[in-house]
């Protein structure tokens, strides 16, 4: 078992898991199963994260994102196809610049 972490609580029925793995992996063994704290801030993280994305979004489009070169989009009666092939490009490397600032900042 890679990296599992078994505490028990109060009794040996009641086992609470530390596990990188999602819980309906974890084999079935009788009590309570819950997510790490580390876990639920991660999750909440990705929430709060998607949710700015979700408002930023619409000012993004006004700018030019989402309608560059490289970005694929078929339009047939009944039928449209998009993919943002370039927006995607350009977001990646502009967050991997940024985060890479931000850790050699905190480096130092």
């Amino acid at each position: 078992m890679y990296g599992r972490v078994a505490v028990f609580a109060v009794a040996p029925r009641e086992i609470t898991y530390c596990d990188p793995f999602p819980l309906a992996l974890a084999p079935a063994f009788p009590g309570r199963r819950t997510i790490c704290p580390d876990m639920r801030q991660f999750l909440i993280t990705v929430g709060l994260v998607l949710l700015g994305l979700g408002i930023v979004w619409p000012w993004l489009g006004r700018i030019g994102l989402g309608h560059l070169p490289g970005d694929v989009s078929v339009r047939r009666p009944g039928f449209a196809f998009y993919f943002p092939v370039g927006s995607s490009i350009l977001i990646s490397v502009v967050l991997s610049l940024a985060l890479t600032l931000i850790f050699w900042l905190f480096r130092r």
